[in-house]
């Protein structure tokens, strides 16, 4: 059952960069129909700061899905490989994966920093725990 709950929250962080994904890019799409931006500025992105700002914003994002999560999917991969799946992997992997959609949610939409902060904090807190309750209970 646990490792069930590693998997499914591992593809509820694919599932949110698909989302992501989607979003920017019809943000992209309307912003070059709209001459915001020229196509040829996602060749090299050098001008990216004079973008409308929610297509920064949805770049940014996307962009956080391949940092933070990377660290989730290894441990979650260790876990799942070592048979160490237990309720506060199960806690800590859920934790983690909402808050990566309340980061998102709050970064494309209100981009309340403070706001944003708290979720990363609760993202970043509960993937590092993980790493610490997996290693220790592999080498203990």
């Amino acid at each position: 059952m646990h490792e069930e709950i590693l998997i499914a929250s591992m593809g509820l962080i694919w599932l949110l960069k698909v989302f992501i994904l989607i979003y920017m890019f019809r943000l992209r799409v309307g912003a070059i129909k709209r001459r915001e931006v020229k196509i040829s500025s996602f060749s090299t992105y050098e001008n990216e700061h004079e973008q409308p700002k929610r297509l920064l914003q949805a770049s940014r994002n996307y962009k956080n899905l391949f940092e933070a999560p990377t660290l989730f999917y290894a441990v979650a991969l260790l876990v799942i490989v070592l048979g160490l799946g237990d309720m506060v992997t199960s806690v800590l992997a859920i934790t983690f994966a909402l808050s990566r959609v309340v980061h998102s949610i709050i970064h494309i939409g209100s981009n309340n920093i403070i706001h944003r902060m708290y979720a990363f904090a609760v993202g970043i807190f509960a993937v590092h725990i993980l790493w610490i309750y997996t290693l220790g209970n592999y080498f203990l």
